[in-house]
């Protein structure tokens, strides 16, 4: 089983430099996930962290589950990402502040 955690593009977050207000470092949720993932169903994982890093998913394996962390300023990209991973035959699962809050718009 392939999975792919995805922390998508947020301008609130992103890398410059060591002097910027900004996030430069992946948040933790993505990497907590990945380590919860049980041992018994062998796994093997990738997270992705857009504001950190640019990939070109058409160049990326193809994944069984995909899992996407949102929240408002990100949401946006984390739904083009869902629908592009959809239309592959990954299996998509969404969190993050925002899905949790608004589950009907996530759906």
């Amino acid at each position: 089983m392939k999975i792919l955690f995805i922390t998508p593009y947020d301008n609130n977050y992103r890398y410059k430099s060591a002097f910027t207000k900004s996030l430069s470092y992946m948040p933790l949720t993505m990497p907590y996930l990945a380590a919860l993932t049980p041992e018994k169903y062998g796994a093997e994982y990738t997270a992705i962290d857009e504001g950190v890093q640019k990939c070109d998913y058409e160049k990326v394996d193809n994944y069984d589950i995909v899992a996407i962390t949102a929240v408002t300023s990100s949401v946006k990209r984390g739904y083009e990402l869902a629908e592009y991973f959809k239309k592959k035959g990954s299996y998509v699962v969404m969190g993050g502040h925002h899905v949790t809050l608004l589950p009907d718009e996530a759906m």
